[in-house]
Formats: C-alpha cells, sequence, structure tokens
C-alpha cells in the first residue's frame, strides 16, 4: 500500500481519505440499515470514484509536464522515452486502482445492508 501511495503522488492522499470513510460508513450501514447511513454511503463511494479519477488526472497531467522540463537533463532518447512515458502511466494508474478497490469494497458492504433492509423471500 505504501508503494501505491509513493506511486500515486499526493492526491492519493485525498482517494484514501475518501476511501476509507466510504468503506466505514458503508459498513455501518451493512451494520444497522437507516436511510440516513444509505445516502452517505452512497454519496461517499461516489466521492472515493470521483477523487480516484481526479487523481489519475492530476499525475497524467504530472508526467506530461515533467518529461518534456527535463528533457535535457536525462538525455531523451528514442529508446528512454516510450519506457519513461510507460513508467509514468503505470504510476499514473495507482489511484484508480486503490479508490476503486476501495468503491468495490464499500459496494459490497453497501449490498449486504441493502439486503438486510428487503430480504428476498
Amino acid at each position: 500500500m505504501y508503494t501505491m501511495i509513493r506511486e500515486g503522488g499526493w492526491p492519493m492522499w485525498f482517494v484514501l481519505a475518501f476511501g476509507l470513510t466510504a468503506l466505514g460508513t458503508a459498513a455501518r450501514y451493512a451494520m444497522a440499515p437507516s436511510e440516513r447511513l444509505r445516502a452517505l454511503a452512497r454519496g461517499f463511494g461516489l466521492t472515493t470514484a470521483l477523487a480516484s479519477i481526479q487523481a489519475v488526472a492530476a499525475d497524467l497531467a504530472a508526467v506530461g509536464h515533467n518529461v518534456p522540463a527535463n528533457w535535457e537533463q536525462m538525455k531523451m532518447t528514442n529508446e528512454l522515452l516510450p519506457r519513461l512515458l510507460l513508467q509514468g502511466f503505470a504510476e499514473c494508474m495507482a489511484p484508480a486502482i486503490m479508490g476503486f478497490s476501495m468503491v468495490t469494497l464499500a459496494a459490497l458492504l453497501y449490498g449486504l445492508g441493502r439486503a438486510r433492509v428487503s430480504p428476498s423471500a
């Protein structure tokens, strides 16, 4: 998890904060469903998803700005550029991986709470 936070940069702290809040709210909803917790669980899940997308965009922008800015310093070659861009792209996916993993787990907990409210016969 530390590696993902390091690769994702500072936007990962928003993904982590909203994701943990979404997980906690969804867990509370699964244990004791209420309309208030239902709205909070859905809202924090959506917020986590949007924060993940924003973090990926911020990371891609950082790669796009830093590669040209350091072109001379890195003595860029045709062989090095694709490798550098692919590494940057891979690191940019860390917020999406972590954020959507948390949204998936929160959705599972939310589903358990919904099943408690309206069990099927």
